[in-house]
């Protein structure tokens, strides 16, 4: 709560200060025509200029030690809540936007961007300057374009029927997993790797053909749980 530091002084200065206001002209001449040309106005004025000219005509009936203790005032409310936020900037839920980025710039810690950092952590990449709802949204959007994509080129194959997403969902979760969460590129060669696997499964071993997919991707896993690209979980 501000403090009006001019009321808790004596009667006696605040009656001498405003003596003084009142004997001497305390605006400059721009500040009195600015006046001059906002009571001209038609009236009512709007609400900003009406907050202007009260202001200009409320600095004129102040004395210099009313506009001192006034100027103080406010810094003294700056400075508390500068103290306060330097408590809250201990915390990144609570800390001013800009501080990541500084102490990231400080320790010399590169720039992130992508769907990742915006997945693990969407405070954080905020913080980064990372729009968090855009990169969702061009990445549902690219997704969906990939789907529709491999859909058109694979029906011509694959054939369609009601069943289709039954029948293949089980290899598209086995490519990702293979390939890794989140990497494309690890999706296009873990495809690549189960399909040449399943096809040579079938035609050199057609007893236990159907389950060499399902071996390659154990044999993966066990090695790179995390899939071919995917990222290593942090311990």
């Amino acid at each position: 709560m501000s403090v009006d530091l001019f009321q808790l002084l004596p009667a006696v200065y605040r009656t001498r200060d405003a003596q003084i206001a009142r004997s001497r002209q305390l605006l400059t001449a721009a500040e009195l025509e600015q006046i001059a040309q906002l009571q001209a106005l038609p009236q009512p004025l709007p609400v900003d200029q009406q907050a202007e000219l009260n202001e200009l005509i409320a600095r004129g009936s102040r004395g210099p030690l009313e506009s001192l203790l006034m100027l103080i005032g406010e810094q003294l409310e700056a400075l508390a809540y500068d103290m306060d936020q330097l408590y809250d900037d201990q915390f990144i839920e609570t800390c001013a936007p800009w501080v990541i980025p500084y102490i990231g710039d400080l320790i010399g810690y590169q720039a992130i961007t992508g769907i990742a950092p915006a997945v693990d952590n969407p405070r954080a990449a905020r913080g980064l300057g990372i729009d968090v709802d855009r990169v969702f949204t061009l990445a549902f959007a690219l997704g969906s374009a990939l789907a529709g994509l491999g859909g058109a080129l694979g029906v011509e194959v694959l054939g369609l029927d009601p069943g289709f997403p039954v029948k293949y969902i089980v290899y598209f979760l086995i490519v990702v997993a293979v390939g890794g969460s989140g990497s494309i590129l690890g999706s296009l060669v873990a495809s690549l790797i189960l399909g040449i696997a399943d096809v040579s499964g079938k035609y050199y071993l057609p007893q236990v053909g159907a389950f060499v997919i399902y071996a390659v991707m154990v044999i993966m896993l066990i090695f790179r749980p995390q899939g071919l690209f995917g990222r290593a979980s942090a311990r």
